[in-house]
């Protein structure tokens, strides 16, 4: 988030609703990973015993509602939209507070005050499914901060210099951060789906070998590689 330029209030409704839906879908597509797998342990264990079959039975019936929870909140989708709705009035603050098109400085204040709260409240109708997850959103919205008046008040060269730190290099940064990040833990993931994977082979061999011998988890190692994967 820029640390200079104050946004509009829809951009930061906008954020905040994308990153609570975010963690929102995150968390549920661990908990059914999470319940899933212990199922298919406590299932592994069943074949032995049958409180650890029925208790197995129990988590999928768990893991099966939380996948439908999944597919019916569409939080995936809240956090795609309201990712993108924040990014739309983000690139419509830069262009008021630099004055470039549609906010040419050549017109008149009034007219482009005007023309950014037409934008901004046509990005809100356009996003309106989302509008009932926003807090305060009405009569509390402020579409243009002192912030973005003070900067489109500056000479030219400010304006580009800022842009050119705010929005160009801030976009730069944030994304070769999160690049190597992904980068780091892609390698990481990677490692241990193969490292489950060998696990299941050495277990499905040794079932092959010792087939008298009932506790070789191969399944469960072959399942936590999918879901890694």
């Amino acid at each position: 988030m820029n640390k200079v330029l104050k946004f509009p209030t829809l951009f930061y409704q906008a954020d905040n609703l994308s990153d609570s839906s975010q963690k929102n879908y995150l968390l549920n597509i661990k908990l059914t990973f999470i319940l899933s797998l212990v199922s298919a342990v406590l299932g592994f264990f069943g074949l032995t015993s049958s409180n650890f079959a029925f208790t197995s039975a129990a988590l999928i019936f768990f893991s099966i509602l939380a996948t439908i929870y999944l597919v019916l909140s569409k939080k995936d989708q809240t956090w795609y939209r309201s990712r993108a709705l924040a990014e739309s009035v983000k690139s419509i603050s830069f262009k008021y507070a630099t004055g470039a098109e549609p906010f040419s400085l050549q017109l008149e204040a009034k007219v482009v005050d005007d023309n950014i709260i037409d934008k901004l409240n046509a990005l809100l109708k356009e996003h309106q499914q989302l509008s009932e997850d926003f807090c305060h959103i009405g009569s509390d919205i402020n579409y243009i901060t002192s912030e973005m008046k003070t900067i489109r008040n500056q000479n030219f060269e400010e304006r580009k210099d800022f842009y050119l730190k705010h929005r160009i290099q801030d976009q730069l940064d944030f994304y070769n951060v999160n690049a190597e990040k992904n980068r780091k833990k892609s390698k990481i993931w990677f490692s241990v789906m193969i490292i489950f994977q060998i696990l299941a082979m050495l277990f499905a061999i040794l079932r092959a070998k010792y087939p008298e011998i009932n506790i070789w988890p191969a399944d469960v190692f072959l399942l936590a590689s999918s879901f890694v994967f």
